[in-house]
């Protein structure tokens, strides 16, 4: 099977409804100025997810001129920061010693792991529960820890065991948040360029 079929078929292995939910609770259709903001991280190629997906909610929305950009932040782009947790504190503490840092009356908060067992994620979906944010995850594999104990309110899992294909799913659906997210904000969504 080649690389392309191999994506095909795990996109067809998300959960509609769910991803459905996922874009509809994130793009908030609602006040969008009010929003919560969005907190994501990830680990190797998933922290590189999340600090590309800020930059596309972030100046992708603002240069639309829609006078606005969607209030986001990558747990993985700090490095001064992760390095002191990680050196002093421990890595699997690299992400929820970020959450209880940050001063948010609510946030929603983003993980992305393709094995769902990275010990630092799965304690930033513990942290950021207790501190009473609404948790969303991408995993992929066979779900990991993350969807075995349902670690998030909504689980996303590409049932895949190839890391290119995970991630690229991850991309895509995170992508397709983004292009929501603008058709909502824009008052001349046709004018976009999508």
């Amino acid at each position: 099977m080649n690389y392309f079929e191999m994506v095909i078929d795990a996109l067809g292995t998300i959960n509609k409804d769910k991803l459905a939910e996922f874009l509809e609770v994130i793009s908030r259709q609602d006040e969008a100025q009010n929003q919560s903001p969005a907190i994501f991280f990830g680990n190797g190629g998933s922290a590189a997810i999340a600090n590309h997906i800020v930059a596309d909610l972030s100046k992708g929305i603002f240069e639309d001129n829609l006078g606005w950009c969607y209030p986001c932040i990558s747990l993985c782009s700090n490095s001064p920061l992760m390095t002191a947790i990680s050196n002093d504190i421990g890595y699997d503490k690299l992400f929820s010693r970020q959450l209880e840092y940050l001063a948010f009356k609510k946030a929603d908060v983003i993980a992305i792991s393709s094995s769902g067992n990275s010990a630092n994620v799965i304690k930033g979906l513990i942290s950021a529960k207790k501190i009473g944010y609404k948790t969303f995850a991408l995993v992929g594999f066979d779900g990991g820890r993350v969807l075995k104990e349902n670690l998030a309110d909504i689980i996303i899992h590409i049932n895949s065991n190839n890391y290119g294909v995970v991630e690229d799913c991850h991309m895509m659906i995170l992508h397709m948040l983004t292009q929501e997210i603008r058709k909502f904000l824009s008052p001349d969504p046709s004018s976009l360029k999508l």
